[in-house]
Protein backbone atom coordinates (compact mmCIF):
# COMPACT_ATOMS: atom_id res chain seq x y z
CA UNK A 1 0.00 0.00 0.00
CA UNK A 2 1.36 3.43 -0.93
CA UNK A 3 1.85 6.10 1.73
CA UNK A 4 -0.28 8.64 -0.15
CA UNK A 5 -3.97 7.88 -0.67
CA UNK A 6 -5.08 7.20 -4.25
CA UNK A 7 -6.24 10.13 -6.35
CA UNK A 8 -9.33 9.97 -8.55
CA UNK A 9 -9.60 12.42 -11.44
CA UNK A 10 -13.03 13.48 -12.69
CA UNK A 11 -13.14 15.15 -16.10
CA UNK A 12 -15.32 18.00 -17.26
CA UNK A 13 -18.23 18.63 -19.62
CA UNK A 14 -17.74 17.62 -23.29
CA UNK A 15 -14.45 15.96 -22.33
CA UNK A 16 -13.66 12.27 -22.76
CA UNK A 17 -11.95 10.27 -20.07
CA UNK A 18 -8.68 10.34 -22.05
CA UNK A 19 -8.52 14.12 -21.63
CA UNK A 20 -7.21 13.46 -18.11
CA UNK A 21 -4.46 11.05 -19.17
CA UNK A 22 -1.58 13.58 -19.45
CA UNK A 23 -2.49 14.93 -16.01
CA UNK A 24 -2.79 11.38 -14.67
CA UNK A 25 0.67 10.53 -16.03
CA UNK A 26 2.13 13.67 -14.43
CA UNK A 27 0.72 12.66 -11.05
CA UNK A 28 2.03 9.12 -11.43
CA UNK A 29 5.46 10.48 -12.38
CA UNK A 30 5.34 12.46 -9.12
CA UNK A 31 4.69 9.26 -7.17
CA UNK A 32 0.92 9.55 -6.78
CA UNK A 33 -1.48 6.67 -7.43
CA UNK A 34 -3.83 8.43 -9.87
CA UNK A 35 -6.97 6.98 -11.46
CA UNK A 36 -9.68 8.22 -13.81
CA UNK A 37 -13.41 7.47 -13.86
CA UNK A 38 -15.46 6.42 -16.87
CA UNK A 39 -18.31 8.87 -17.48
CA UNK A 40 -20.28 8.25 -20.69
CA UNK A 41 -21.58 10.60 -23.39
CA UNK A 42 -18.71 13.11 -23.04
CA UNK A 43 -19.91 13.72 -19.49
CA UNK A 44 -23.17 15.28 -20.67
CA UNK A 45 -25.42 13.17 -18.41
CA UNK A 46 -27.09 14.57 -15.30
CA UNK A 47 -24.71 15.21 -12.44
CA UNK A 48 -26.63 12.84 -10.19
CA UNK A 49 -26.10 9.83 -12.46
CA UNK A 50 -22.43 10.67 -12.97
CA UNK A 51 -21.95 10.94 -9.22
CA UNK A 52 -23.28 7.38 -8.87
CA UNK A 53 -20.55 6.21 -11.27
CA UNK A 54 -17.99 8.15 -9.26
CA UNK A 55 -19.19 6.42 -6.07
CA UNK A 56 -18.68 3.01 -7.67
CA UNK A 57 -15.21 4.01 -8.88
CA UNK A 58 -14.18 5.28 -5.44
CA UNK A 59 -15.25 2.00 -3.84
CA UNK A 60 -13.35 0.03 -6.48
CA UNK A 61 -10.13 2.03 -6.10
CA UNK A 62 -10.22 1.93 -2.29
CA UNK A 63 -10.81 -1.81 -2.27
CA UNK A 64 -7.83 -2.44 -4.54
CA UNK A 65 -5.49 0.06 -2.85
CA UNK A 66 -6.11 -0.89 0.77
CA UNK A 67 -6.73 2.73 1.75
CA UNK A 68 -9.83 3.90 3.60
CA UNK A 69 -9.94 7.32 1.97
CA UNK A 70 -8.93 8.84 -1.34
CA UNK A 71 -8.35 12.28 -2.81
CA UNK A 72 -10.54 13.58 -5.63
CA UNK A 73 -9.66 16.21 -8.24
CA UNK A 74 -12.68 17.43 -10.19
CA UNK A 75 -12.09 19.43 -13.35
CA UNK A 76 -14.87 21.94 -14.11
CA UNK A 77 -18.14 19.95 -14.13
CA UNK A 78 -16.14 17.14 -12.52
CA UNK A 79 -15.97 19.28 -9.39
CA UNK A 80 -19.77 19.55 -9.25
CA UNK A 81 -20.05 15.79 -9.67
CA UNK A 82 -17.55 15.33 -6.84
CA UNK A 83 -19.32 17.79 -4.53
CA UNK A 84 -22.63 16.04 -5.15
CA UNK A 85 -20.98 12.72 -4.33
CA UNK A 86 -19.72 14.15 -1.04
CA UNK A 87 -22.93 15.75 0.15
CA UNK A 88 -25.66 13.55 -1.34
CA UNK A 89 -24.13 10.08 -1.63
CA UNK A 90 -22.30 9.86 1.71
CA UNK A 91 -18.93 10.18 0.04
CA UNK A 92 -17.44 12.41 2.73
CA UNK A 93 -16.32 9.46 4.86
CA UNK A 94 -14.27 8.08 1.98
CA UNK A 95 -12.52 11.28 0.90
CA UNK A 96 -9.53 12.93 2.56
CA UNK A 97 -9.15 15.92 0.25
CA UNK A 98 -11.14 17.21 -2.69
CA UNK A 99 -9.86 19.81 -5.13
CA UNK A 100 -12.19 21.58 -7.52
CA UNK A 101 -10.50 22.95 -10.66
CA UNK A 102 -12.28 25.77 -12.41
CA UNK A 103 -15.56 24.44 -11.05
CA UNK A 104 -18.45 26.90 -11.46
CA UNK A 105 -20.14 26.33 -8.11
CA UNK A 106 -22.18 29.47 -8.84
CA UNK A 107 -22.84 28.43 -12.42
CA UNK A 108 -21.37 29.66 -15.67
CA UNK A 109 -22.94 31.60 -18.52
CA UNK A 110 -20.69 29.64 -20.86
CA UNK A 111 -23.27 26.85 -20.60
CA UNK A 112 -25.88 28.95 -22.41
CA UNK A 113 -24.60 28.03 -25.86
CA UNK A 114 -24.73 24.31 -25.07
CA UNK A 115 -28.24 24.60 -23.63
CA UNK A 116 -29.43 26.54 -26.70
CA UNK A 117 -28.05 24.02 -29.17
CA UNK A 118 -28.14 20.58 -27.56
CA UNK A 119 -30.00 21.28 -24.31
CA UNK A 120 -32.35 18.26 -24.48
CA UNK A 121 -29.33 15.95 -24.91
CA UNK A 122 -27.21 17.58 -22.22
CA UNK A 123 -28.73 17.73 -18.74
CA UNK A 124 -25.34 18.63 -17.27
CA UNK A 125 -25.18 21.89 -19.24
CA UNK A 126 -28.57 22.96 -17.89
CA UNK A 127 -27.41 22.16 -14.37
CA UNK A 128 -24.38 24.44 -14.86
CA UNK A 129 -26.48 27.52 -15.58
CA UNK A 130 -26.45 30.17 -12.83
CA UNK A 131 -29.49 29.76 -10.62
CA UNK A 132 -30.25 26.20 -11.75
CA UNK A 133 -32.27 24.01 -9.40
CA UNK A 134 -29.30 21.67 -9.12
CA UNK A 135 -26.94 24.43 -7.97
CA UNK A 136 -29.53 25.77 -5.53
CA UNK A 137 -29.90 22.30 -4.04
CA UNK A 138 -26.15 21.79 -3.81
CA UNK A 139 -25.72 25.12 -2.05
CA UNK A 140 -28.56 24.35 0.36
CA UNK A 141 -26.90 21.13 1.49
CA UNK A 142 -23.77 22.99 2.62
CA UNK A 143 -20.29 21.55 2.88
CA UNK A 144 -19.77 18.14 4.48
CA UNK A 145 -17.72 17.59 7.60
CA UNK A 146 -14.48 15.67 7.24
CA UNK A 147 -12.84 16.14 3.85
CA UNK A 148 -10.64 19.13 3.19
CA UNK A 149 -12.04 21.01 0.21
CA UNK A 150 -9.83 23.29 -1.88
CA UNK A 151 -11.19 25.46 -4.71
CA UNK A 152 -8.65 26.22 -7.44
CA UNK A 153 -9.34 28.56 -10.34
CA UNK A 154 -7.36 30.12 -13.18
CA UNK A 155 -6.24 33.71 -13.49
CA UNK A 156 -7.60 34.27 -17.00
CA UNK A 157 -10.36 31.70 -17.19
CA UNK A 158 -13.41 33.07 -19.04
CA UNK A 159 -15.37 29.83 -18.63
CA UNK A 160 -15.11 29.68 -14.85
CA UNK A 161 -13.74 32.96 -13.43
CA UNK A 162 -12.92 33.53 -9.78
CA UNK A 163 -16.35 35.00 -9.04
CA UNK A 164 -17.98 31.71 -10.09
CA UNK A 165 -15.51 29.30 -8.51
CA UNK A 166 -14.75 30.47 -4.98
CA UNK A 167 -16.29 28.52 -2.10
CA UNK A 168 -16.79 30.32 1.24
CA UNK A 169 -15.11 28.68 4.20
CA UNK A 170 -12.48 26.69 2.29
CA UNK A 171 -9.07 27.40 0.80
CA UNK A 172 -9.48 29.27 -2.47
CA UNK A 173 -6.36 29.34 -4.64
CA UNK A 174 -5.71 31.23 -7.86
CA UNK A 175 -3.28 29.63 -10.30
CA UNK A 176 -1.64 31.34 -13.23
CA UNK A 177 -2.81 29.67 -16.44
CA UNK A 178 -2.28 30.08 -20.14
CA UNK A 179 -4.15 33.09 -21.60
CA UNK A 180 -7.37 32.70 -23.56
CA UNK A 181 -8.60 30.61 -25.26
CA UNK A 182 -6.68 27.92 -23.38
CA UNK A 183 -7.05 29.21 -19.82
CA UNK A 184 -9.70 26.71 -18.70
CA UNK A 185 -8.03 23.60 -20.11
CA UNK A 186 -4.60 24.64 -18.85
CA UNK A 187 -5.70 24.04 -15.25
CA UNK A 188 -4.62 20.44 -15.89
CA UNK A 189 -2.05 21.16 -18.59
CA UNK A 190 0.19 24.10 -17.73
CA UNK A 191 3.41 23.14 -15.87
CA UNK A 192 2.74 25.73 -13.16
CA UNK A 193 -0.77 24.43 -12.52
CA UNK A 194 0.28 20.78 -12.45
CA UNK A 195 3.16 21.55 -10.07
CA UNK A 196 0.83 23.44 -7.72
CA UNK A 197 -1.72 20.62 -7.74
CA UNK A 198 0.89 17.99 -6.99
CA UNK A 199 2.05 20.04 -4.01
CA UNK A 200 -1.53 20.31 -2.74
CA UNK A 201 -2.11 16.57 -3.07
CA UNK A 202 1.13 15.75 -1.25
CA UNK A 203 0.35 17.95 1.74
CA UNK A 204 0.03 16.03 4.97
Amino acid sequence: MTAQPPVILVHGLFAPRVSMLPFQWALKWAGLDAHTVRLPLLNMAAVESSAELLRARVDQVLASSGHERCDIVGMSLGGLISLHYLVALDGAAKVRRMITLGTPVRGTWSAVAAVATIGPCCPAARQCLPGSEFLKGLDARGLPQGPEIIAVYGSFDPVAPKSRCTIPGVRNIEIATFPQPFAHQSLIASPAAVKALIELLKEA
